[in-house]
């Protein structure tokens, strides 16, 4: 592929617009339940209907990338992104909103899974682990930008146009997507993204499985700081989105790291010896309600630190594990349908036991659990990063 740097950072931004709409709607949690009648725990429930798509078509958006190219596909997913946002900014009743927010899932899997192939495809076999590590950086800077995005909109009357401002990014990224490659993948690849070889391939099942473990954790707290900690610390859900948004950032800091980890010869045990404990510590903190709002928010930021380094991990972690690494875009698919799993819980399971009395300790238990299960599901490898080719 020609122009690696251009195409590279295309794809970053990619990972950054699709991941915004996952946190997008967090924010307006309240004003989305004043308008359609419902209570935070069916709103959430709605969010998580866009990982429908991520649910059912994991796999066969994978073949589709790679038959097609990255940059038609790309292009696709920007246009429903762009299009369904706007939906929601006029979505007369649920069942519309709902309706839109499930085909702008299928937008959110095609970017992202393009974004994914993408990156590791313009990789050579020595920068692969870090580029792939760079790339799982991009969720997060969605995920905060999503959430600061809409949280300027979120305490004003003029909220609903939060969504033609998401709208509006996506389709002015069609024009720029020029630069990613449209070549499609080589063939043996594409017989890979069929997902009929992924049948001895445990250590990517173990691997997905870890993610959606992950997920959950990561987009359950996510979705639930907005509504939790504004009830806790007696302010608003738009400030604390402001807020989430830039402990997110700090998602870098840990996927980064993890990427010079790996390239020194790191194994996953050994990080996660590091990360899930500083996970643990963090979550405590943050959802203890035994602290004032400035120790959450460094909370907060030491969650995210813990989060980015978890999902840079599992992200460069996955063409490590392949038997035959044609079996990538197949991987690749599977690895968001477990994601979607741990989102489509996530968002509704956070928000719902936000409310309750005992939400602290409740929340608090719900993410220690998904912790050490992402620690059992990881497999123990030190395989380098396999490498597929373009035609």
């Amino acid at each position: 592929m020609t122009g690696s740097r251009q195409s590279f950072a295309m794809l970053y931004i990619l990972g950054v617009i699709a991941n915004m709409c996952a946190s997008f709607q967090a924010p307006l949690v309240l004003p989305l339940g004043q308008k359609f009648g419902v209570g935070p725990n069916v709103v959430g429930m709605i969010m998580s209907a866009q990982f429908i798509a991520y649910l059912l078509g994991g796999s066969a958006v994978g073949k589709l990338v790679a038959r097609f190219g990255v940059r038609r596909a790309s292009q696709v997913g920007l246009l429903i992104i762009a299009l369904t946002s706007v939906a929601n900014w006029g979505a007369p009743s649920l069942g519309v909103f709902v309706l839109s927010n499930i085909v702008q899932g299928l937008g959110m899997l095609i970017t992202v899974v393009a974004g994914q192939i993408g990156a590791a495809a313009i990789a050579t076999d020595e920068s692969r682990s870090r580029l792939i590590a760079t790339w799982a950086t991009a969720p997060l800077i969605g995920l905060a930008f999503g959430l600061l995005l809409a949280s300027q909109f979120a305490d004003t009357a003029g909220w609903p146009t939060a969504f033609l401002a998401l709208g509006g990014l996506a389709a002015a990224l069609l024009l720029p997507s020029v630069v990613l490659p449209a070549n499609p993948l080589a063939p043996a690849v594409m017989e890979g993204a069929g997902g009929g070889g992924l049948g001895d391939e445990i250590g990517a099942f173990r691997v997905s499985l870890a993610v959606g473990f992950a997920v959950t954790a990561i987009n359950g707290s996510v979705s639930s700081w907005p509504t939790y900690l504004a009830l806790v610390h007696d302010t608003t859900p738009g400030r604390i989105g402001s807020l989430s948004s830039l402990a997110l950032l700090a998602g870098v800091v840990g996927s980064l790291a993890v990427g010079a980890a790996l390239g020194r010869g790191w194994s996953a045990t050994r990080l996660l010896g590091f990360i899930v404990p500083t996970a643990l510590a963090s979550a405590l903190i943050v959802f203890g309600a035994i602290t004032g709002l400035t120790i959450a928010i460094v909370g907060m930021v030491f969650w995210q630190v813990a989060a980015g380094a978890i999902t840079g991990l599992l992200f460069a972690m996955l063409p490590t594990v392949l038997r035959n690494p044609d079996n990538l875009p197949a991987a690749t698919g599977l690895l968001y349908q477990f994601a979607a799993v741990g989102t489509m819980l996530g968002a509704p399971i956070y928000l719902s036991l936000a409310g309750l009395q005992h939400a602290s300790l409740m929340l608090t238990l719900v993410t220690f659990g998904a912790m050490i299960a992402v620690t059992l599901a990881v497999p123990r490898t030190r395989a380098r990063v396999a490498a597929f080719s373009v035609q």
